[in-house]
């Protein structure tokens, strides 16, 4: 199964990639601060949309650095789902609850799948391609060279921050992924 992560260039290296330093730091919805893991989404356009959501709401008047996109490749087997259903009716709130951290921290302790793959909340359409996948940085087959490609990524240049909220912005991203 392919994988896609955008990151600045700024840290752009190889090893950057996989490390999960940036969440380990910041925590996030899935891993508490001091938990690396390595955020990926199941498309280069969902990659997009988390990327944006989550730099705009921590550099909210920024200009968006340069880019690149790293294709990840990992065993379908490798991966334990979680679906939508299974986690509590709050999941989507921000801030997250606590409570989805728990998820991520069995996964991540227990180490017998390399990656966690999540439903996404920046978007209320749930397909087969509607996941964000985690995966571990310290588990053994991510030494079995899963990246394997990095390119440089960019934003068509008439792209600015939206000035909308609310069901304004799901609306639209709505509409970029042809769920409407």
């Amino acid at each position: 199964m392919k994988l896609y992560r955008l990151q600045s260039a700024r840290y752009g290296l190889p090893n950057d990639f996989l490390s999960g330093k940036g969440a380990e730091l910041t925590g996030g919805r899935w891993n508490p601060v001091g938990m690396p893991v390595v955020y990926t989404s199941r498309t280069v356009e969902l990659a997009s949309l988390e990327y944006l959501v989550h730099y705009f709401e921590g550099f909210p008047n920024s200009k968006l650095p340069d880019l690149l996109v790293g294709t990840i490749e990992i065993n379908e087997s490798d991966i334990l789902t979680i679906e939508a259903e299974m986690l509590p009716k709050n999941w989507r709130n921000s801030p997250a609850p606590t409570s989805l951290q728990k998820v991520s921290k069995e996964w991540f302790h227990n180490k017998k799948f390399l990656a966690l793959q999540l439903p996404t909340a920046v978007h209320s359409a749930q397909t087969e391609l509607s996941f964000n996948v985690l995966l571990n940085p310290l588990h053994e087959a991510m030494n079995l060279g899963v990246l394997t490609k990095i390119e440089s990524f960019y934003f068509d240049s008439r792209y600015q921050k939206p000035q909308i909220q609310g069901h304004q912005m799901s609306d639209l991203i709505e509409d970029i992924l042809g769920t409407h």
